[in-house]
Protein backbone atom coordinates (compact mmCIF):
# COMPACT_ATOMS: atom_id res chain seq x y z
CA UNK A 1 0.00 0.00 0.00
CA UNK A 2 1.38 3.37 -0.98
CA UNK A 3 0.82 6.80 0.57
CA UNK A 4 1.53 10.01 -1.26
CA UNK A 5 4.07 12.25 0.45
CA UNK A 6 2.79 15.66 1.52
CA UNK A 7 4.59 18.98 1.85
CA UNK A 8 3.22 19.08 5.40
CA UNK A 9 4.21 15.52 6.22
CA UNK A 10 6.96 15.84 8.76
CA UNK A 11 9.39 13.24 10.03
CA UNK A 12 9.89 12.44 13.68
CA UNK A 13 13.01 12.91 15.77
CA UNK A 14 13.55 12.64 19.51
CA UNK A 15 13.26 16.02 21.11
CA UNK A 16 16.37 17.64 22.51
CA UNK A 17 16.27 19.56 25.74
CA UNK A 18 14.26 19.21 28.94
CA UNK A 19 11.26 17.30 27.59
CA UNK A 20 9.59 14.29 29.17
CA UNK A 21 10.41 10.97 27.57
CA UNK A 22 6.84 10.53 26.33
CA UNK A 23 6.94 13.73 24.25
CA UNK A 24 8.46 13.70 20.77
CA UNK A 25 8.99 16.52 18.29
CA UNK A 26 8.61 16.57 14.54
CA UNK A 27 11.02 19.11 13.05
CA UNK A 28 10.30 20.28 9.53
CA UNK A 29 12.37 19.03 6.62
CA UNK A 30 13.59 15.68 7.97
CA UNK A 31 13.19 12.50 5.88
CA UNK A 32 10.53 9.97 6.84
CA UNK A 33 11.55 6.86 8.73
CA UNK A 34 8.95 4.09 8.60
CA UNK A 35 11.25 1.55 10.31
CA UNK A 36 10.42 2.80 13.81
CA UNK A 37 6.76 3.85 14.01
CA UNK A 38 5.49 5.91 16.93
CA UNK A 39 4.10 3.79 19.76
CA UNK A 40 0.94 5.70 20.73
CA UNK A 41 -1.25 4.76 23.67
CA UNK A 42 -4.64 6.24 22.78
CA UNK A 43 -7.40 6.48 25.35
CA UNK A 44 -9.96 3.63 25.09
CA UNK A 45 -7.81 1.50 22.79
CA UNK A 46 -6.36 -0.42 25.71
CA UNK A 47 -2.87 -1.04 24.37
CA UNK A 48 0.09 0.58 22.69
CA UNK A 49 -0.91 1.34 19.12
CA UNK A 50 1.61 1.99 16.37
CA UNK A 51 1.02 2.95 12.76
CA UNK A 52 3.13 -0.04 11.79
CA UNK A 53 2.89 -1.03 8.09
CA UNK A 54 -0.17 1.21 7.67
CA UNK A 55 1.55 4.31 8.97
CA UNK A 56 0.95 7.50 7.04
CA UNK A 57 4.35 8.99 7.81
CA UNK A 58 6.82 8.89 10.67
CA UNK A 59 5.16 11.99 12.13
CA UNK A 60 1.42 12.79 12.23
CA UNK A 61 0.26 14.57 9.07
CA UNK A 62 -1.18 18.05 9.35
CA UNK A 63 -3.96 19.42 7.16
CA UNK A 64 -5.75 22.77 7.17
CA UNK A 65 -9.21 24.09 6.31
CA UNK A 66 -10.45 27.64 5.92
CA UNK A 67 -14.01 28.92 6.41
CA UNK A 68 -15.53 30.53 3.32
CA UNK A 69 -17.97 33.45 3.20
CA UNK A 70 -20.92 31.07 3.54
CA UNK A 71 -19.52 29.53 6.71
CA UNK A 72 -18.47 26.25 5.08
CA UNK A 73 -15.08 24.65 5.67
CA UNK A 74 -12.94 24.18 2.57
CA UNK A 75 -9.55 22.51 2.26
CA UNK A 76 -6.80 25.08 2.14
CA UNK A 77 -5.22 25.64 -1.28
CA UNK A 78 -2.31 27.78 -0.05
CA UNK A 79 -0.60 25.55 2.52
CA UNK A 80 0.32 26.73 5.97
CA UNK A 81 3.98 26.59 6.97
CA UNK A 82 4.85 24.17 9.76
CA UNK A 83 7.82 24.75 12.05
CA UNK A 84 7.31 22.00 14.59
CA UNK A 85 4.81 19.47 15.90
CA UNK A 86 5.05 18.19 19.48
CA UNK A 87 3.20 14.98 20.30
CA UNK A 88 2.64 13.28 23.64
CA UNK A 89 2.66 9.57 22.82
CA UNK A 90 0.60 8.89 25.98
CA UNK A 91 -2.80 9.92 24.64
CA UNK A 92 -1.77 11.86 21.54
CA UNK A 93 -2.25 15.45 22.77
CA UNK A 94 -0.22 17.70 20.46
CA UNK A 95 0.75 21.24 19.57
CA UNK A 96 1.88 22.62 16.21
CA UNK A 97 3.82 25.81 15.56
CA UNK A 98 2.56 27.12 12.22
CA UNK A 99 2.36 30.20 9.99
CA UNK A 100 -0.80 31.09 8.06
CA UNK A 101 -0.82 32.47 4.49
CA UNK A 102 -3.43 35.23 5.07
CA UNK A 103 -6.21 36.43 7.35
CA UNK A 104 -9.26 34.22 7.79
CA UNK A 105 -10.76 31.58 10.05
CA UNK A 106 -8.96 28.24 10.09
CA UNK A 107 -9.03 24.84 11.71
CA UNK A 108 -6.29 22.21 11.59
CA UNK A 109 -6.55 18.42 11.48
CA UNK A 110 -3.81 16.13 12.74
CA UNK A 111 -3.95 12.59 11.33
CA UNK A 112 -2.01 10.03 13.38
CA UNK A 113 -3.00 6.84 11.55
CA UNK A 114 -5.38 5.98 8.70
CA UNK A 115 -8.23 5.91 11.26
CA UNK A 116 -7.23 8.18 14.17
CA UNK A 117 -7.22 11.98 13.99
CA UNK A 118 -7.69 15.10 16.13
CA UNK A 119 -9.01 18.54 15.23
CA UNK A 120 -8.13 21.96 16.59
CA UNK A 121 -10.62 24.61 17.60
CA UNK A 122 -11.41 27.42 15.15
CA UNK A 123 -8.46 29.81 14.74
CA UNK A 124 -9.32 33.43 13.82
CA UNK A 125 -6.59 35.42 12.05
CA UNK A 126 -7.66 39.07 11.85
CA UNK A 127 -6.38 41.83 9.57
CA UNK A 128 -3.06 43.20 10.86
CA UNK A 129 -2.35 40.25 13.17
CA UNK A 130 0.97 38.41 12.76
CA UNK A 131 0.66 35.33 10.54
CA UNK A 132 3.75 33.49 11.71
CA UNK A 133 4.65 31.25 14.66
CA UNK A 134 1.21 30.49 16.02
CA UNK A 135 1.06 27.58 18.49
CA UNK A 136 -2.09 25.52 17.86
CA UNK A 137 -3.25 22.86 20.33
CA UNK A 138 -4.88 19.51 19.51
CA UNK A 139 -6.85 17.64 22.18
CA UNK A 140 -5.97 13.97 22.70
CA UNK A 141 -8.18 11.84 20.45
CA UNK A 142 -10.61 9.47 22.13
CA UNK A 143 -11.03 6.76 19.51
CA UNK A 144 -13.23 3.70 19.82
CA UNK A 145 -11.30 0.59 20.73
CA UNK A 146 -12.71 -1.89 18.23
CA UNK A 147 -15.42 -2.07 15.61
CA UNK A 148 -16.50 -4.61 13.03
CA UNK A 149 -17.62 -3.18 9.69
CA UNK A 150 -20.12 -5.63 8.18
CA UNK A 151 -21.12 -5.29 4.53
CA UNK A 152 -24.58 -6.55 3.54
CA UNK A 153 -25.94 -7.10 0.05
CA UNK A 154 -29.54 -6.95 -1.12
CA UNK A 155 -29.43 -10.65 -1.97
CA UNK A 156 -30.19 -12.97 0.96
CA UNK A 157 -27.32 -15.33 1.86
CA UNK A 158 -24.92 -13.51 -0.45
CA UNK A 159 -21.81 -13.11 1.73
CA UNK A 160 -19.62 -10.43 0.12
CA UNK A 161 -16.16 -11.75 0.99
CA UNK A 162 -13.03 -10.38 -0.69
CA UNK A 163 -14.78 -7.09 -1.34
CA UNK A 164 -12.61 -3.98 -1.73
CA UNK A 165 -13.14 -1.23 0.86
CA UNK A 166 -11.71 2.28 0.49
CA UNK A 167 -11.47 4.56 3.56
CA UNK A 168 -10.74 8.21 2.86
CA UNK A 169 -8.58 10.23 5.26
CA UNK A 170 -9.97 13.45 6.81
CA UNK A 171 -7.02 15.15 5.09
CA UNK A 172 -8.02 14.80 1.39
CA UNK A 173 -4.46 15.03 0.04
CA UNK A 174 -3.57 11.79 1.85
CA UNK A 175 -4.09 8.69 -0.28
CA UNK A 176 -7.06 6.60 0.94
CA UNK A 177 -6.59 3.41 2.94
CA UNK A 178 -7.62 0.27 1.07
CA UNK A 179 -8.73 -3.01 2.63
CA UNK A 180 -10.49 -6.27 1.75
CA UNK A 181 -13.37 -7.85 3.66
CA UNK A 182 -13.18 -11.30 5.20
CA UNK A 183 -15.15 -14.23 3.75
CA UNK A 184 -18.29 -13.21 5.68
CA UNK A 185 -18.17 -9.61 4.52
CA UNK A 186 -16.55 -8.14 7.63
CA UNK A 187 -13.55 -5.92 8.30
CA UNK A 188 -12.08 -5.21 11.75
CA UNK A 189 -10.85 -1.75 12.78
CA UNK A 190 -9.00 -1.87 16.10
CA UNK A 191 -8.73 1.84 16.92
CA UNK A 192 -10.58 4.62 15.10
CA UNK A 193 -12.03 8.11 15.41
CA UNK A 194 -15.68 8.36 14.35
CA UNK A 195 -16.88 9.05 11.74
CA UNK A 196 -14.97 7.15 9.06
CA UNK A 197 -15.67 7.78 5.38
CA UNK A 198 -15.92 4.69 3.18
CA UNK A 199 -16.47 3.88 -0.49
CA UNK A 200 -17.35 0.57 -2.16
CA UNK A 201 -17.81 -0.03 -5.89
CA UNK A 202 -18.45 -3.69 -6.70
CA UNK A 203 -20.59 -5.82 -9.00
CA UNK A 204 -22.56 -6.85 -5.90
CA UNK A 205 -23.42 -3.24 -5.02
CA UNK A 206 -22.02 0.16 -4.06
CA UNK A 207 -21.74 2.44 -1.03
CA UNK A 208 -20.42 5.94 -0.36
CA UNK A 209 -20.71 7.88 2.87
CA UNK A 210 -19.72 8.22 6.51
CA UNK A 211 -19.97 5.40 9.02
CA UNK A 212 -20.14 6.11 12.74
CA UNK A 213 -20.18 3.89 15.79
CA UNK A 214 -23.54 3.89 17.55
CA UNK A 215 -23.77 3.84 21.37
CA UNK A 216 -23.40 0.41 23.00
CA UNK A 217 -22.55 -1.43 19.82
CA UNK A 218 -19.38 -2.67 18.15
CA UNK A 219 -20.81 -3.43 14.73
CA UNK A 220 -21.33 -1.00 11.84
CA UNK A 221 -23.56 -2.28 9.04
CA UNK A 222 -23.03 -1.08 5.47
CA UNK A 223 -25.88 -1.92 3.09
CA UNK A 224 -24.85 -2.05 -0.54
CA UNK A 225 -27.10 -0.27 -3.01
CA UNK A 226 -27.54 -0.23 -6.75
CA UNK A 227 -24.47 1.27 -8.42
CA UNK A 228 -26.37 3.63 -10.71
CA UNK A 229 -25.04 7.13 -10.13
CA UNK A 230 -21.78 6.02 -8.52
Amino acid sequence: MQYRALPLALSLALAAGPLRSDIVTCPCGKPANTATPIAYRFKNCGRTYTQDKDQLAFCPILGAQKKDLSGNWEDLVSPIQVEEIRVNTEGGAATATVSFPEKGRYRLILSYTPFVYSQSQEIPIEEGEPLESRVVSFPPPEPSSLVVVRVNTRIVDNLPGNLDLTFSNPIPSVDPYEAVTRPHGTFLIQCFTSPVYAFINDLRGCFQGSIALQPNTHIININLEDCKGF
